[in-house]
C-alpha cells in the first residue's frame, strides 16, 4: 500500500475514534444532574459529616469493609464529588464517566414553596454508602447482581447503625432478603462469579444478603 494511502487510512481511523469519544463525552455531560443551590450543598456536607461521626463510634467503622467505605466517602467529599440534586426515582446515583471525575448524586426533595429538603439522616447515609461501593468498584455501568447486593448490604447495614439499631444477620430491602430484591429489581443484571465484595468474602455476602448468591 502506498505510504500516502496508509497515512490517510490511519488519519481516518483516528478521526473516527475522536468523533466517537467526543460524542460519548458530550452525551455524558448532557445527562448530568443539575446541582441544588449552594446552601443545600453546604448543609448536605454537614449532614454527611454528622453521619460519618456516628459511624465512627460503631464497630462497623473499625472493620476493613467499614474503613474502605468511609475512606472513599471522605475522598469524594474532600474533592467536592458528592453533589445534592433533585431526582425522581432513586435516592442516590453514581456518575462514573469514561473521562472525568466520579461523582455521587444524593437526592434532595424540592417543595412547592421553593424550599428544598434533605432526606432523613439514615436514608441519606444509606444512599451515600450504597453509591460509595459502586465508586470503589468503578465498573463503568457493567454492574453485576453481586455488586448490587454488595451495595445494598453496605447501605442497609449503615442505615441500621445510624438509626441506633443492631443490623440483622440477614439484611433486607422492602421486606425481601437483599439477594431476592436485587434479582427482582435488576432482571437484566448478569452474575459475576469472580466478584469480591468490598472488604469481605463471597461467603459473607451470601450470609448477609441471602442464599441466591453462590459462594
Amino acid at each position: 500500500m502506498p505510504r500516502s494511502c496508509a497515512f490517510r487510512r490511519i488519519a481516518s481511523i483516528c478521526f473516527a475514534g475522536l468523533a466517537w469519544l467526543t460524542a460519548i463525552v458530550s452525551y455524558q455531560h448532557a445527562h448530568r444532574l443539575k446541582p441544588a443551590p449552594d446552601d443545600i450543598q453546604i448543609s448536605g456536607r454537614v449532614i454527611i459529616e454528622q453521619g460519618l461521626a456516628t459511624l465512627g463510634t460503631s464497630p462497623f467503622a473499625h472493620t476493613k469493609r467499614g474503613m474502605l467505605i468511609t475512606t472513599e466517602i471522605q475522598r469524594l467529599l474532600e474533592g467536592d464529588h458528592i453533589v445534592f440534586a433533585a431526582m425522581q426515582a432513586t435516592r442516590g446515583l453514581t456518575w462514573d464517566p469514561m473521562l472525568g471525575r466520579q461523582t455521587i448524586y444524593i437526592k434532595v426533595i424540592p417543595l412547592a414553596n421553593g424550599n428544598v429538603l434533605h432526606q432523613r439522616l439514615e436514608g441519606l447515609m444509606e444512599a451515600l454508602v450504597h453509591e460509595a461501593v459502586h465508586c470503589i468498584k468503578h465498573t463503568w455501568g457493567r454492574i453485576s447482581i453481586e455488586e448490587e447486593c454488595d451495595c445494598f448490604a453496605a447501605g442497609v447495614e449503615v442505615a441500621h447503625i445510624i438509626a441506633g439499631e443492631r443490623p440483622p444477620e440477614l439484611l433486607r430491602v422492602d421486606g425481601y432478603p437483599i439477594a431476592t430484591f436485587v434479582l427482582k429489581s435488576y432482571p437484566k443484571a448478569k452474575r459475576s462469579p469472580r466478584y469480591k465484595p468490598v472488604g469481605e468474602s463471597r461467603s459473607w455476602l451470601s450470609t448477609r444478603t441471602g442464599p441466591l448468591i453462590a459462594n
